[in-house]
């Protein structure tokens, strides 16, 4: 019979799962939004359906700023280390349900560890 695990660690694993999801799409948005306008230019370039100037120069320099973001944020990064620490703390529970000798402290050494990876790649 597997033993119960506090709600608090699940909890836990879940606000990190969703925050690795939000991470990732922030990270696909600005990168999808950047290729958008990195297309729609280039194809101005050959077509010239966008009639103004000032349009191009603004498509332009929105690519670049999410561009910018996109290279400096690391979204993808960070929605990588709250994966790495949800994984941790599951596998901490799956051990803690089925090992009756291991104390509710190992579940709390598995958030520690998982901030600890959280800390080394720049995630908070």
């Amino acid at each position: 019979m597997l033993r119960a695990v506090p709600p608090e660690f699940e909890q836990q694993r879940k606000r990190w799962v969703h925050t690795s999801n939000n991470w990732y799409n922030i990270h696909n948005v600005v990168g999808g939004a950047s290729a958008a306008l990195s297309v729609i230019i280039a194809v101005n370039a050959k077509a010239n359906f966008l009639h103004s100037d000032w349009t191009t120069t603004l498509l332009a320099a929105g690519a670049a700023v999410l561009t910018f973001l996109l290279t400096t944020f690391h979204a993808d990064k960070k929605g990588m280390a709250f994966t790495l620490a949800s994984r941790e703390v599951e596998a901490a529970m799956f051990r803690y349900s089925t090992d009756p000798t291991l104390p509710e402290s190992f579940l709390g050494d598995a958030v520690a560890r998982g901030i600890e990876l959280l800390n080394k790649n720049g995630a908070i």
